[in-house]
């Protein structure tokens, strides 16, 4: 039985996402786009220049993206002698790991729950759904679905031991996902003081991740003057959604304005007025924008909310998005209709019992907690990559509890 459970687990998690780099090998691809500006920043660190460039023009310091994954970069630059095709290889080999750990997660709670060819069902359809990002182009995705597999089995497991050294942990762990990405730091820190129920451990885990993120947030203070804890793009993105995007989600329009672009007005006037000076111009509009139109600000980030949780945005025009433009359509308001049925019917016994309805609260938890401030700031489809195996969890737990439900009342 052990042998046939670890076939059944890991023989997936290895196929599945080999196979899905060699079929996207043989069409369009791009593995050296490499997060874009976290590879120009690393490449900039790389050459001695600092954190800084991330539009690959030197334009001095930058805090638009987070840390961690720039200066990961920038040791694998500093390894290969500059070699972009060993960094490719190296972001190449992140993503396998982060995909195959994906189909783990997935198969193992299947395994658990007897419901093994659902979960693989389930598994596979995440994977197609989502076949461009997570094999056709390199970014940071990798390493945030890494993180929130991970968070996912912590967070499960609960909070059982307050001691100390548990929260200095906590706290260690919870500044290095800040550095990485501040939204899912914000999910650690808000499950850690709800599920706690210990003051000193909040407390101490809070205090433990400032000391680590502070040295960063000092750097920022001292480069622009200014309080910025993690990234300095905020406002940006705020602004593309209301004010660039015809309807509050990311598209062509913004990314034709962004200073990505070469020779674009949006990439010369960072070069000469500067990070900070860039982005407090796009941040005084888009708070203008929401006192004299409410309204229209309202209505885009209810489209927002449609985007991330109802109906998937149209597809890009790569890989295999148009052939599956409908599977998206039929499939991808699933988790969002698994979350409903929890609020609904968390009281009801006849739907799960009280270990399934734990592990359904905090993949719904994390669901909520990572799309929130993505609908209500800006909003597009490689933010919710992260999130491909919790939104898998969320229908293997509705299709498991939804069986079970048949059988009582058939039976």
């Amino acid at each position: 039985m052990k042998t046939r459970f670890n076939q059944r687990l890991v023989l997936p998690s290895v196929l599945l996402p080999t196979l899905g780099f060699l079929i996207a090998s043989l069409g369009y691809h791009d593995w050296l786009h490499l997060g874009a500006e976290y590879d120009e920043i690393a490449r900039a660190i790389w050459k001695g220049r600092g954190f800084s460039d991330p539009f690959g023009i030197e334009t001095g310091p930058t805090a638009w993206m987070p840390p961690v994954l720039p200066f990961s970069l920038a040791s694998i630059y500093w390894i290969s002698n500059g070699s972009r095709t060993f960094v490719m290889i190296f972001f190449l080999m992140l993503q396998w790991t982060a995909i195959a750990s994906t189909i783990g997660l997935v198969l193992r709670e299947a395994i658990r729950l007897d419901r093994y060819v659902w979960g693989l069902a389930a598994t596979f359809i995440g994977l197609a759904m989502n076949f461009d990002m997570l094999f056709g182009v390199t970014h940071d995705h990798a390493l945030l679905l890494l993180l929130v597999n991970g968070l996912f089995l912590v967070m499960i497991q609960g909070c059982k031991q307050h001691s100390n050294r548990t929260a200095i942990m906590q706290g260690v762990f919870g500044g290095f996902i800040a550095l990485c990405n501040p939204i899912l730091a914000a999910v650690w820190a808000t499950w850690i003081v709800v599920v706690s129920g210990c003051l000193r451990t909040v407390v101490v885990a809070a205090t433990v991740s400032m000391v680590v993120i502070t040295p960063w947030t000092i750097r920022n203070y001292i480069i622009f003057d200014r309080f910025v804890p993690i990234k300095s793009a905020a406002k940006f993105e705020f602004y593309q959604a209301l004010c660039v995007s015809r309807d509050g989600v990311v598209g062509p329009a913004c990314f034709s304005e962004h200073p990505w672009n070469r020779d674009n007005a949006a990439r010369r006037e960072y070069e000469l007025a500067g990070e900070a000076a860039f982005i407090d111009a796009r941040g005084r509009p888009a708070m203008q924008k929401w006192r004299r139109s409410p309204i229209d600000c309202l209505d885009r980030l209810i489209n927002r909310f449609l985007t991330a949780a109802i109906w998937s945005e149209t597809p890009s025009g790569f890989g295999l998005s148009r052939a599956f433009g409908f599977f998206n359509r039929l499939f991808y308001v699933w988790p969002f209709v698994s979350l409903a049925v929890l609020v609904v019917c968390k009281d009801d016994r006849t739907w799960f019992h009280d270990d399934m309805r734990h592990r359904w609260a905090v993949a719904a938890f994390m669901y909520v907690g990572v799309l929130l401030p993505y609908v209500l700031v800006s909003y597009y489809a490689r933010y919710a990559a992260p999130l491909i195996g919790i939104k898998c969890l969320l229908v293997l737990y509705l299709v498991d509890a939804s069986l079970l439900k048949f059988v009582k009342v058939r039976f």
